[in-house]
């Protein structure tokens, strides 16, 4: 998920995933949900918030435990 141009990190714990996005990132829920989707895994909930300076977190649920 790393390799997804435009997510600086990621971080998984249980059935939540947390993506730090690049400054400048015009990312946006579908283009990450299609890149979980891509991969087998189906999203429950996508939550984005953009943070100052061009940063943005996006949290997700990813149904898995």
């Amino acid at each position: 998920m790393n390799s997804v141009e435009g997510i600086d990190r990621l971080h998984m714990s249980g059935a939540r995933a947390v993506f730090v996005l690049e400054p400048g990132s015009d990312l946006d829920q579908a283009a990450i949900a299609a890149a979980f989707e891509d991969r087998g895994m189906q999203l429950e909930s996508l939550e984005y918030v953009q943070r100052p300076r061009a940063r943005g977190v996006v949290t997700v649920d990813t149904g898995v435990t």
